[in-house]
């Protein structure tokens, strides 16, 4: 397959499809199911829930748990960052079915980096099967909260070495933790770098935060590498981060490096499967444990087409 269209959709235009697949999470956050409050899954035939083995449970987890339950949905015990299961979670489903077209509905919210990244991979690879797909990758914000000081255990994916004809350029977008990204910086040792932050964003506070947090690793870089994004308009948000990386791609080998928010993550995995030369360094922190993030009400959705190469239209 292959990456045919990307756009920002609305939530009533998403109630008008017809999904075959929702794709969710079960985890410590209220905002797991906060998707649940805006769309009708009773339709839905295949519903699934990875619920995360290596993440203690709360009571908000129960909960979750209880209502996907309740829903329908099938409880997939999954490890955070352990993705070699999704094939049999979706071989049954999407080759043994032989449709054309498959609407597939994840809400990627509590997801860890790793897994909407092997989902992208996932369909790019599936050929033979159907001739067209959409994803449509659903994002319920978190209301804001206070950053703990704890600083989370991060892990990293090796860079391939790639031809060291040309120099390497990192691309980050910055989260909200301490430090994190002045060390990802460090370990990486880009010629260039360049820091994409969201503002406006849900909250000025969270703005605030963030800038703090990342203080170290701004005060070293030019000021005209430091890119404001609108965390709320995700096709001005791809256009920023595409016309920089094809104008960086004439000499640089581009890395993309994501701490936070997810969205920007996912608009990286997307471009990377238009651009496959675009490196993503996987920066995973595995489930939140028992931080309790909750919607804000607010819902971002984005729909990424893949047809197969031998479609002529």
């Amino acid at each position: 397959m292959e990456l045919d269209n990307t756009s920002q959709e609305s939530v009533k235009y998403l109630t008008q499809q017809g999904m075959d697949i929702y794709l969710a999470v079960s985890a410590n956050e209220s905002r797991c199911t906060g998707l649940l409050e805006k769309v009708d899954v009773s339709n839905i035939g295949h519903k699934i829930a990875l619920s995360f083995t290596d993440q203690k449970k709360t009571q908000i987890r129960e909960q979750n748990d209880n209502r996907f339950k309740s829903l329908g949905f099938i409880l997939t015990g999954v490890p955070s960052c352990e993705v070699s299961v999704l094939h049999e979670i979706l071989d049954p489903i999407c080759i043994q079915n032989f449709k054309d077209k498959f609407n597939i509905l994840i809400d990627y919210s509590c997801m860890t980096q790793v897994w909407y990244n092997e989902i992208i991979n996932y369909f790019l690879k599936l050929e033979e099967q159907c001739s067209n797909i959409s994803l449509w990758f659903a994002y319920s914000p978190a209301a804001y909260n206070k950053p703990e000081t704890i600083l989370n255990k991060f892990s990293y994916q090796a860079i391939p070495e790639g031809k060291p004809d040309k120099p390497l350029a990192l691309i980050i977008g910055l989260g909200y933790d301490k430090g994190r990204t002045e060390e990802l910086a460090q370990k990486i040792n880009a010629q260039a770098v360049y820091a994409f932050y969201p503002d406006p964003s849900m909250d000025d506070r969270y703005v605030n935060d963030l800038l703090k947090h990342n203080l170290g690793l701004l005060k070293k870089i030019d000021q005209s590498n430091i890119v404001p994004y609108p965390l709320y308009d995700l096709n001005s948000t791809n256009s920023l981060i595409t016309a920089l990386c094809v104008n960086l791609r004439l000499k640089y080998r581009i890395v993309l490096a994501s701490v936070g928010p997810k969205t920007f993550s996912l608009l990286s995995y997307i471009l990377s499967a238009r651009y496959p030369d675009i490196t993503i360094w996987n920066v995973t922190a595995g489930p939140n444990q028992a931080n309790d993030r909750k919607p804000n009400g607010d819902l971002l959705l984005y729909k990424a087409e893949f047809t197969s190469e031998e479609v002529d239209y």
